[in-house]
Protein backbone atom coordinates (compact mmCIF):
# COMPACT_ATOMS: atom_id res chain seq x y z
CA UNK A 1 0.00 0.00 0.00
CA UNK A 2 2.80 2.78 0.65
CA UNK A 3 4.53 1.85 -3.06
CA UNK A 4 0.85 2.91 -4.45
CA UNK A 5 1.00 6.07 -2.54
CA UNK A 6 4.49 6.69 -3.85
CA UNK A 7 3.60 6.15 -7.13
CA UNK A 8 0.40 8.19 -6.94
CA UNK A 9 2.12 10.51 -5.52
CA UNK A 10 4.40 11.13 -8.19
CA UNK A 11 1.84 10.61 -10.72
CA UNK A 12 0.56 13.72 -9.05
CA UNK A 13 3.40 15.35 -8.83
CA UNK A 14 4.07 15.02 -12.56
CA UNK A 15 0.54 15.83 -13.85
CA UNK A 16 0.63 18.70 -11.63
CA UNK A 17 4.21 20.26 -13.27
CA UNK A 18 3.65 19.19 -16.60
CA UNK A 19 -0.25 21.40 -16.54
CA UNK A 20 1.43 24.48 -15.18
CA UNK A 21 4.63 24.34 -17.31
CA UNK A 22 2.37 26.13 -20.26
CA UNK A 23 2.55 29.19 -17.61
CA UNK A 24 6.26 29.75 -18.64
CA UNK A 25 5.59 28.99 -22.64
CA UNK A 26 3.39 32.71 -22.24
CA UNK A 27 5.63 36.05 -23.81
CA UNK A 28 5.21 38.58 -21.90
CA UNK A 29 4.67 42.26 -23.33
CA UNK A 30 4.39 45.20 -21.04
CA UNK A 31 2.09 48.59 -21.78
CA UNK A 32 3.03 51.45 -20.25
CA UNK A 33 0.20 53.73 -20.11
CA UNK A 34 2.48 57.24 -19.35
CA UNK A 35 1.10 59.35 -16.42
CA UNK A 36 -1.78 58.78 -14.50
CA UNK A 37 -3.42 60.11 -11.28
CA UNK A 38 -2.53 64.20 -10.80
CA UNK A 39 -0.12 63.71 -13.54
CA UNK A 40 -2.52 64.73 -16.72
CA UNK A 41 0.53 64.34 -19.36
CA UNK A 42 -0.79 66.75 -22.55
CA UNK A 43 -3.60 68.38 -21.92
CA UNK A 44 -6.18 70.02 -24.50
CA UNK A 45 -9.74 71.08 -24.46
CA UNK A 46 -10.57 69.00 -21.49
CA UNK A 47 -8.66 65.69 -23.32
CA UNK A 48 -5.86 64.42 -21.37
CA UNK A 49 -3.03 62.37 -22.15
CA UNK A 50 -3.00 60.03 -19.37
CA UNK A 51 -6.97 58.90 -20.28
CA UNK A 52 -6.06 58.31 -23.87
CA UNK A 53 -3.09 56.04 -22.93
CA UNK A 54 -4.98 54.44 -20.17
CA UNK A 55 -8.27 53.52 -22.74
CA UNK A 56 -5.93 52.16 -25.50
CA UNK A 57 -3.99 50.06 -23.08
CA UNK A 58 -6.74 48.53 -21.64
CA UNK A 59 -7.67 48.26 -25.04
CA UNK A 60 -4.77 46.26 -25.91
CA UNK A 61 -4.70 43.91 -22.93
CA UNK A 62 -9.05 43.49 -23.75
CA UNK A 63 -8.24 42.50 -27.20
CA UNK A 64 -5.64 40.16 -27.07
CA UNK A 65 -6.74 36.53 -27.66
CA UNK A 66 -2.91 35.03 -27.91
CA UNK A 67 -2.66 32.48 -25.43
CA UNK A 68 1.04 32.73 -25.75
CA UNK A 69 1.07 36.39 -25.40
CA UNK A 70 0.34 37.77 -21.67
CA UNK A 71 0.01 41.52 -21.67
CA UNK A 72 0.72 43.31 -18.12
CA UNK A 73 0.08 46.93 -17.70
CA UNK A 74 1.99 49.13 -15.13
CA UNK A 75 -0.82 50.64 -14.64
CA UNK A 76 -4.94 49.38 -15.22
CA UNK A 77 -6.37 52.89 -13.56
CA UNK A 78 -6.31 56.54 -13.11
CA UNK A 79 -3.40 55.79 -10.38
CA UNK A 80 -0.12 57.81 -10.79
CA UNK A 81 3.31 55.83 -10.70
CA UNK A 82 6.44 57.27 -10.59
CA UNK A 83 9.13 56.70 -13.41
CA UNK A 84 11.07 54.59 -11.04
CA UNK A 85 8.12 52.18 -10.05
CA UNK A 86 7.37 51.22 -13.61
CA UNK A 87 10.68 50.57 -14.55
CA UNK A 88 11.51 48.83 -11.07
CA UNK A 89 7.92 46.87 -12.14
CA UNK A 90 9.44 46.28 -15.98
CA UNK A 91 12.38 44.74 -14.42
CA UNK A 92 11.01 42.55 -12.38
CA UNK A 93 8.98 40.84 -14.89
CA UNK A 94 11.56 40.40 -17.60
CA UNK A 95 9.36 41.05 -20.35
CA UNK A 96 10.15 40.31 -23.61
CA UNK A 97 9.26 43.65 -24.82
CA UNK A 98 7.48 47.19 -23.36
CA UNK A 99 5.63 49.90 -25.40
CA UNK A 100 5.35 53.10 -23.39
CA UNK A 101 2.53 54.64 -24.70
CA UNK A 102 2.40 58.38 -25.52
CA UNK A 103 0.74 61.38 -26.83
CA UNK A 104 2.48 64.45 -28.24
CA UNK A 105 1.99 68.11 -27.57
CA UNK A 106 3.78 70.80 -30.25
CA UNK A 107 3.20 74.89 -30.72
CA UNK A 108 3.50 74.54 -34.44
CA UNK A 109 -0.40 73.14 -34.51
CA UNK A 110 0.22 71.50 -37.67
CA UNK A 111 2.75 68.94 -36.57
CA UNK A 112 0.85 65.80 -36.30
CA UNK A 113 1.08 62.04 -36.49
CA UNK A 114 3.05 58.84 -34.72
CA UNK A 115 6.45 58.78 -33.28
CA UNK A 116 8.75 56.05 -31.89
CA UNK A 117 11.43 56.70 -29.17
CA UNK A 118 13.71 54.01 -29.09
CA UNK A 119 17.35 52.96 -27.98
CA UNK A 120 19.68 52.15 -31.50
CA UNK A 121 19.89 48.19 -30.41
CA UNK A 122 15.84 48.09 -30.51
CA UNK A 123 15.77 50.27 -33.89
CA UNK A 124 14.83 47.13 -35.81
CA UNK A 125 11.65 46.53 -33.87
CA UNK A 126 10.82 49.98 -33.55
CA UNK A 127 10.89 50.32 -36.91
CA UNK A 128 8.54 47.17 -37.36
CA UNK A 129 6.41 49.17 -34.81
CA UNK A 130 6.35 52.02 -37.00
CA UNK A 131 5.52 50.15 -40.67
CA UNK A 132 1.77 50.34 -38.75
CA UNK A 133 1.45 53.84 -38.69
CA UNK A 134 2.42 54.42 -42.31
CA UNK A 135 5.17 57.37 -42.35
CA UNK A 136 6.10 57.18 -38.51
CA UNK A 137 9.43 58.40 -37.55
CA UNK A 138 11.89 56.39 -34.96
CA UNK A 139 14.23 58.50 -32.95
CA UNK A 140 17.03 58.05 -30.72
CA UNK A 141 15.85 59.55 -27.08
CA UNK A 142 17.43 59.66 -23.64
CA UNK A 143 14.19 58.96 -21.63
CA UNK A 144 14.04 57.37 -18.43
CA UNK A 145 11.90 54.09 -19.30
CA UNK A 146 14.45 53.38 -22.33
CA UNK A 147 17.29 53.93 -20.50
CA UNK A 148 16.71 51.93 -17.52
CA UNK A 149 14.73 49.22 -18.72
CA UNK A 150 16.23 46.01 -18.93
CA UNK A 151 13.54 44.50 -21.25
CA UNK A 152 13.94 45.72 -25.41
CA UNK A 153 11.80 49.09 -24.57
CA UNK A 154 10.57 51.54 -26.82
CA UNK A 155 7.98 55.06 -26.36
CA UNK A 156 5.20 55.13 -29.02
CA UNK A 157 3.66 58.53 -29.12
CA UNK A 158 0.13 58.24 -30.56
CA UNK A 159 0.05 61.77 -31.82
CA UNK A 160 -0.37 65.68 -31.35
CA UNK A 161 -3.06 66.99 -28.89
CA UNK A 162 -2.22 70.16 -30.21
CA UNK A 163 -3.50 69.02 -33.88
CA UNK A 164 -7.35 69.08 -33.87
CA UNK A 165 -7.18 65.83 -36.35
CA UNK A 166 -4.73 63.79 -33.90
CA UNK A 167 -7.30 64.91 -31.53
CA UNK A 168 -10.20 64.04 -32.92
CA UNK A 169 -8.80 60.18 -33.95
CA UNK A 170 -7.11 60.00 -29.93
CA UNK A 171 -10.89 61.14 -28.46
CA UNK A 172 -12.77 58.84 -31.15
CA UNK A 173 -13.50 55.35 -29.91
CA UNK A 174 -12.98 54.64 -33.43
CA UNK A 175 -9.37 55.80 -33.72
CA UNK A 176 -8.48 54.03 -30.44
CA UNK A 177 -9.61 50.93 -31.07
CA UNK A 178 -8.02 50.92 -34.34
CA UNK A 179 -5.03 52.34 -32.52
CA UNK A 180 -4.97 49.10 -30.17
CA UNK A 181 -5.48 46.91 -33.15
CA UNK A 182 -2.05 48.07 -34.80
CA UNK A 183 -0.09 47.49 -31.34
CA UNK A 184 -1.60 44.47 -30.66
CA UNK A 185 -1.24 43.00 -34.26
CA UNK A 186 2.53 44.24 -33.73
CA UNK A 187 2.71 42.36 -30.48
CA UNK A 188 1.14 39.34 -31.87
CA UNK A 189 3.56 38.89 -34.65
CA UNK A 190 6.83 39.49 -32.84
Amino acid sequence: MNKFFKLFGLFSFSFLLLSFSGFNDKKIIVIDAGHGGKDLGVNKNGISEKQIVLDIAQRIQKLNKNEKVEIILTRDSDDYKTLVGRTDLINKLKPAMVISLHVNNSKNVGTRGNLIYAKPTNFDSAKKLATKFGDCKVEEADLHLLRNSEAPAMVLELGYLSNVEDQNYLNSKQGRIETSKKILEFITEN
